[in-house]
């Protein structure tokens, strides 16, 4: 009897070890419904916390000093007048634009320039103006002793040697994409960590290139990264460590533009938020169409691209962002963009009158005090306009104007011989 109880222990062993282990692997179930846990034991949160301490330990050691950031929605204004993001389908940069060392070749201002790395494209550059929106800290230091060592073109050729600027951010894809309000999905985060993947792969070489205000750098030539990622890839989001370069710093803090992501989400179609990309740099509009297809890196034909740009300024105008229309027939005389944008206060003005009393706002708008023939206003703005259409229009624009506190003004004289007297009072 004994060997057999001994032969039912043996058998027994292997059964309890199974029943055992399932009571354990339901207790672990159990405990992950009420405190579900991240692949590798830490949460996002505590990552980007465990981050943030690492920051200041070194902060500590004196490798860097930190300031705090508040971003206002800039970006570098050279990155509004160069083709570095692109409304073309990846792969789709015409050959003629790719040198012998495989670089994207484009124009600038002041110079040439070459993009080494992935294509990039309008989406990739909303993920740039979410890091940029995202940035927290500015860190100074020796460029070895930052958390991630940089090549500075600017430290090297000061006079003065000073320490290296650049500007950092822990953060999360599914941040980055409620910053942008776009979906959460893992297709989603996917997509947006392969373009964070390709902006980090991207150098800039810009080659006598410079500012009348503010020099770049005293070098001829010089190349720069637009960001360097790290990342600590979890069950279902992305932690990541972002610095900005000294280049990107001295742009956004020198020559910055703002962009509006509220409008730029309101434009239909990518050759659209890069013509918008552009024409948020400008105050005044004055371009060819030609050389403003050019900066924006569209390959469309000619005739389609002025139908997305008319899409675009309807879209804006509706906005009231800008007025801006299309000059020239494209055959005698060359085509180009012209126009302004508005301040809120114009915005506003503007939708109180009609079209006719936008010309007579603008025209109004560059004097300061004015003294003028109503007859010769009208001969001189509305020429084919009929009299009493031109003065209605007059009328209800200037009531308007002084409702918004703009203008003084008085109409005097006789019927058919009127004058005005005008005075601008809001000097902004």
């Amino acid at each position: 009897m004994s060997g057999d109880n001994e032969l039912l222990d043996q058998a027994l062993v292997p059964i309890i070890k199974r029943a055992d282990d399932l009571r354990k692997t339901r207790e672990v179930e159990v405990d992950n419904k009420i405190s579900p846990r991240k692949k590798r034991g830490l949460s996002s949160r505590r990552l980007i916390e465990k981050g943030q301490l690492s920051l200041f330990e070194s902060e500590k050691e004196g490798r860097f000093t930190s300031y705090p950031l508040t971003p206002g929605g800039e970006t570098p204004t050279i990155f509004t007048r160069v083709p570095i993001f692109t409304p073309v389908k990846r792969g789709g940069i015409p050959k003629d634009k790719i040198d012998q060392d495989g670089a994207y070749v484009f124009e600038t201002g002041h110079g040439t320039g070459r993009k080494f790395g992935a294509q990039l494209s309008i989406f990739d550059e909303d993920t740039l103006i979410a890091l940029l929106g995202l940035r927290q800290l500015q860190l100074k230091g020796r460029p070895a002793q930052l958390p991630v060592a940089v090549q500075d073109p600017i430290q090297v050729w000061s006079e003065n040697q000073e320490d290296s600027n650049v500007h950092v951010l822990f953060t999360t894809i599914s941040e980055i994409q409620r910053f942008l309000k776009k979906g959460n999905d893992g297709k989603s985060r996917k997509a947006r960590q392969e373009s964070l993947k390709r902006l980090a792969s991207v150098n800039l070489e810009f080659t006598k290139i410079s500012d009348k205000v503010n020099s770049v750098i005293r070098s001829q030539t010089f190349t720069t990264k637009i960001v360097d990622v790290l990342h600590e890839t979890m069950e279902d989001d992305s932690v990541l460590y972002v610095q900005f370069p000294p280049v990107m710093v001295h742009w956004l803090q020198r020559s910055y533009t703002y962009q509006d992501l509220n409008v730029r989400n309101a434009i239909r179609g990518d050759v659209g938020k890069a013509i918008y990309r552009f024409l948020a740099s400008q105050k005044r509009i004055n371009i060819g169409l030609e050389k403003l297809q050019g900066i924006t890196g569209s390959t469309l034909p000619k005739r389609r691209f002025n139908e997305e740009l008319r899409k675009t300024i309807n879209s804006l105008e509706k906005l009231g962002w800008c007025r801006a229309v299309i000059e020239g027939n494209g055959r005698t005389q060359p085509q180009k963009l012209v126009g302004r944008r508005l301040s809120k206060l114009e915005a506003n003005i503007c939708n109180e009158i009609d079209s006719l009393g936008e010309v007579v706002f603008f025209y109004l708008m560059q004097h300061e005090d004015l003294f003028e023939r109503v007859e010769d206003l009208h001969s001189k703005l509305a020429g084919n306009t009929a009299e009493g259409t031109f003065n209605k229009s007059l009328d209800q624009t200037l009531a308007v104007m002084k409702k918004h506190g703009v203008c003084q003004y008085i109409l005097s004289g006789d019927t058919g011989r009127f004058n005005l007297s005008f005075e601008k009072t809001n000097k902004s």
